[in-house]
């Protein structure tokens, strides 16, 4: 399997898949990059520092989100600039992410205070919350609320519901009516679930790996896809960037960490997934093809670089970003 890259574009932020074109942002606008000739076609100016975007399932819109909560939605078939949205604090807590629901009609979003965006796990319970709103006016609101906070929502139209990441850091299923079942064990590890239409699969990722859940969130399989190695970890710059906070001044205590992590996972197409795997210190990256029939790698391409995220395009493209710049990979078999 080879890696071929197509094009770079410099000083980005991330980018994302519309119908015809790809979305490209950065601190102050938003490209329109052609699928086919990977050309500008327009650039929107919005001086929004957007970092966080979310493509509706009909690809028609784009609801570009920033550090304060805040979102602009953008027609992307019009491909132009709709509307700002401005969600209203909440116990002086703000939007920190938003899932579609099902039937397109509506949205989740939840709430917390400003300091979740720089943890990777929720510290108190209290700082969460659930609300429901209506798209694409983002007018009428209710609140969710249940025995357990949740911080993040995935829809899964396979199980014909969501899945739910509790404070507990276990993962819940709730059906269109809101109903609640928990399943204590379901572990989270901080990265996006899969889910895999064709084959009916749910694939979450694990220490080492990730394991294989059917559409009744039964375990049906597990595979490891990086080594058990360890590795000792002293510096405070570790913990600062993949921590969220810095050690305690009297914790001296050398950390054994795994030599590499998963930092992402997405499919690439019915037999296969893509992960991004770094190593404890960001001395290097890889993007690893997996073949999820029975966990064997078929491809890989390992990077000097720490790279921030990546995301599939389709299923013979793919991106990431590193360095301030974004570089658009073709997968040729």
């Amino acid at each position: 399997m080879k890696f071929n890259l197509k094009k770079t574009f410099n000083r980005k932020y991330f980018i994302c898949s519309g119908k015809d074109s790809y979305l490209i942002i950065d601190y102050l606008s938003v490209t329109f990059i052609n699928k086919k000739t990977l050309e500008e076609e327009k650039r929107i100016i919005d001086y929004f520092n957007g970092v966080s975007g979310y493509v509706t399932r009909d690809k028609k819109y784009l609801l570009l989100g920033n550090l304060s909560g805040e979102y602009r939605l953008y027609d992307i078939e019009k491909q132009e600039f709709v509307k700002e949205i401005h969600p209203e604090e909440k116990d002086n807590m703000i939007c920190i992410g938003l899932e579609e629901k099902l039937d397109g009609k509506s949205f989740f979003m939840t709430y917390s205070s400003s300091d979740f965006l720089y943890t990777r796990k929720p510290r108190k319970a209290s700082d969460m919350k659930l609300f429901e709103c209506s798209f694409p006016d983002f007018k009428e609101e209710k609140e969710l609320s249940f025995d357990s906070k949740y911080y993040d929502v995935y829809a899964c139209r396979m199980i014909n519901g969501y899945l739910l990441i509790n404070n507990k850091g276990t993962i819940d299923f709730m059906d269109e009516n809101n109903n609640i079942t928990k399943h204590p064990e379901i572990l989270y590890n901080d990265i996006q679930p899969v889910t895999n239409e064709e084959r009916k699969e749910i694939y979450i990722v694990s220490q080492y790996g990730f394991r294989v859940y059917d559409s009744n969130l039964m375990e049906c399989n597990k595979f490891d896809v990086i080594n058990d190695n360890k590795k000792e970890i002293t510096s405070p710059l570790y913990y600062f960037l993949n921590k969220g906070t810095l050690p305690d001044k009297e914790d001296n205590t050398p950390q054994m960490e795994n030599a590499e992590q998963i930092c992402g996972l997405e499919q690439l197409d019915e037999n296969h997934v893509v992960a991004l795997v770094t190593e404890a210190m960001s001395a290097y990256s890889k993007i690893d093809v997996i073949d999820v029939r029975d966990g064997s790698l078929v491809g890989e391409l390992k990077l000097g670089f720490k790279v921030d995220a990546f995301t599939v395009l389709d299923s013979t493209h793919i991106a990431f970003s590193a360095l301030e710049n974004i570089h658009i990979l073709e997968i040729e078999s």
